[in-house]
């Protein structure tokens, strides 16, 4: 994962599988003088036309480890 606000020119790798209909896939990054921090995505197919697109942050485990929804998007074919 990768993207240019975020990153600049440094990839986030994931690692996943799918379980049923849902894929979701997980990595972590370093903030300097911190624990590392989590990014989870989930892909999950929403009937036949359409699917949903999450994106958690995860908290570094000194912060409580939690999880915190940060994108949702729904997209539907036209």
């Amino acid at each position: 994962w990768c993207d240019s606000f975020h990153m600049d020119a440094n990839i986030l790798d994931l690692v996943g599988d799918a379980s049923g209909d849902l894929v979701a896939a997980t990595g972590s990054w370093q903030i300097p003088d911190s624990e590392p921090w989590g990014w989870r995505i989930e892909l999950e197919p929403q009937g036949a036309d359409g699917f949903q697109l999450r994106m958690y942050n995860i908290l570094p485990s000194s912060m409580g480890g939690m999880e915190a929804l940060a994108v949702q998007g729904d997209y539907t074919r036209a």
